[in-house]
């Protein structure tokens, strides 16, 4: 598993929840089985790959191997050339109080205080003739330092194009002067329960491993401790630590998804895959704005308490309830009304606030958003066509949602209010019993970070919390004074 390590100083850590936020969802038949463990495909360690040209390599061998070449085998020798090892460091400091004292209380033995390397490796597929390589995000994440290291054993060093935490997808991108061979997003709607796929990767830093296997399932949501996969596929084509990152093919060699995460325990060859539809929104955005451009709908939702459930005359317990639908949005466009209950979106069931929420970050601005809701004692379904939020509400719902006003500090207002700092966002004035009045935000704090993104023009502002409204909460970190 990928865990994260932060460090305090003399900052506070603000956890503020935006609008409600309900508890999440029960276990359903596609969600992960309780006590069963689920890790993440990537694997410690070094490893190179081999191979030709993903678009000509010419086919050797004898006559005799011609009645052997099977579409397992031509598939290989087309696309596995476009598969590349990718491996990070990540400079760790060493403690410096972990070093020995000499006799001398006064001296310290000398022991020099470098930092040292991590390695993680995994796996990644080139996707254009530009040198963008498609993989995990948890695959690089934290890493330094990015090598790519192609078929014919080069090495280059990698820019970090953008990545998406919540599809934990990366896009990667190298520049060799030349053009790399490259396998072009095929589309998952259509795999059919049962049929052939094909995996290539690094499994372990076993150079460009086959394996092959059927598709086992579709639509599954597994919940691990990073984040919530949602409908991805099942596969049991072998998937081992290392894996993570690299292509999984239908016979024709389509790449039809991106291996992610297997399960732990003693559970034999059960793998899971991110479709290549739902990769292909994101990797667009990443490659176009080095960001995911969130969807926004124009829609709040609250849980579905059981006396809401009876007064909609609604025969179920769960849903997300829409408690309000913004003017002129997607979501009034779209034909939603205030009241309605929605039940799913997409293949996604909803059970709650919270739901509705983490199955809309799978979506980008410009999506058509299937819903199926409840109204007036019918189950209709609807399209919206997700938008971007308006850049110019941003302030407007961070006063509704969370309570707060912000002003650009200028050296003058620094200077009259004795402010911390000499430029960078401060809040204004904050509204009694909001959720910033309650955890204890006051007039004067200054904005240092909002989900780790550091805070220094209202702009930056803006960027940093068009995600936090969709995901209904984000951690703050503020200075008062000196503290």
């Amino acid at each position: 598993m990928c865990k994260l390590a932060l460090s305090t100083g003399l900052v506070l850590f603000l956890f503020i929840s935006c609008g409600q936020v309900g508890p999440g969802p029960g276990g359903s038949a596609t969600e992960a089985p309780a006590g069963v463990s689920l890790e993440l495909a990537s694997a410690p360690g070094q490893g190179s790959v081999t191979g030709g040209s993903a678009q000509d390599r010419p086919v050797a061998g004898s006559a005799a191997q011609a009645s052997r070449r099977s579409a397992v085998v031509e598939v290989v020798e087309r696309v596995a050339p476009a598969v590349v090892n990718i491996s990070t460091e990540q400079a760790v400091e060493v403690n410096p109080f972990l070093r020995r004292r000499t006799p001398s209380i006064f001296d310290w033995s000398g022991e020099p205080d470098h930092s040292y390397t991590r390695t993680s490796l995994g796996s990644g597929v080139i996707i254009d003739d530009q040198g963008h390589v498609l993989t995990n995000q948890h695959v690089i994440l934290q890493g330094s330092r990015i090598t790519v290291v192609l078929s014919d054993k080069r090495e280059f060093e990698a820019e970090l194009v953008g990545a998406d935490p919540t599809l934990d997808l990366a896009v990667l991108k190298i520049d060799t002067g030349k053009e790399l061979p490259h396998v072009p997003m095929g589309t998952s709607s259509d795999l059919m329960i049962g049929e052939s796929v094909i995996a290539i990767g690094n499994p372990f830093g076993l150079n460009h491993t086959v394996t092959t296997g059927v598709v086992s399932a579709t639509g599954r949501t597994l919940r691990t401790e990073e984040r919530v996969y949602r409908e991805v596929i099942q596969t049991d084509a072998s998937i081992n630590p290392g894996n993570s990152g690299g292509p999984l093919l239908n016979i024709n060699g389509s790449l039809i998804g991106i291996n992610t995460a297997i399960y732990g325990g003693n559970a034999q060859n059960i793998g899971f895959t991110i479709p290549i539809d739902r990769a292909r929104r994101i990797v667009d955005d990443l490659i176009r704005f080095g960001a995911v451009v969130p969807a926004w709908l124009g829609v709040e939702v609250q849980d579905l308490s059981g006396n809401l459930a009876e007064s909609f005359d609604f025969p179920l317990r769960s849903g997300a309830l829409v408690s309000e639908v913004v003017e002129q949005g997607p979501a009034e466009t779209g034909g939603l009304q205030r009241g309605d209950i929605i039940t799913a979106l997409g293949s996604d069931s909803i059970e709650s606030a919270q739901d509705f929420r983490e199955s809309l970050r799978g979506y980008t601005a410009d999506d058509e958003v299937r819903l199926t809701y409840y109204r007036g004692g019918e189950e209709k379904q609807g399209t919206v066509r997700s938008t971007e939020f308006p850049a110019g509400q941003v302030e407007q719902e961070l006063w509704r949602r969370v309570g707060f006003e912000v002003i650009e500090i200028t050296p003058a207002l620094a200077r009259s209010y004795k402010l911390p700092a000499q430029q960078g966002v401060a809040i204004r004035r904050v509204r009694e019993n909001s959720p910033a009045y309650s955890i204890g935000l006051d007039g004067g704090d200054v904005l240092l970070h909002i989900d780790g993104t550091h805070i220094e023009t209202l702009d930056k502002l803006h960027q940093a919390l068009l995600p936090a409204f969709g995901r209904g909460s984000f951690t703050l970190m503020v200075q008062r004074g000196r503290h």
